[in-house]
């Protein structure tokens, strides 16, 4: 997502408030991501997957940011996001 022209044109812009808008960008697709999963009945493939990710990364010590899943993005955070950038 980061090589789109919005989130590079705000990051020249505005580092800060990009980071936080490509963080809520990224949870909500991670959410509609686990949504389509369920439908169509591998979301618990997925979580086993996803769960011998997190071993292999644990297992090499690669360190990893806060993961997504543990975000909670609001529209509210989104709305205000943009009004400080005049979007």
């Amino acid at each position: 997502m980061l090589k789109q022209e919005r989130f590079s044109a705000l990051q020249i812009v505005n580092r800060e408030e990009a980071e936080k808008l490509y963080q809520l960008t990224v949870a909500q697709a991670r959410k509609r991501f686990l949504n389509y999963t369920k439908l169509s009945g591998d979301y618990d493939s997925f979580l086993d997957k996803e769960g011998k990710n997190k071993k292999f990364y644990k297992d090499t010590e690669i360190i990893q940011s806060e993961p997504v899943s543990k975000m909670n993005p609001k529209k509210d955070d989104i709305d205000a996001i943009l009004k400080k950038l005049d979007i």
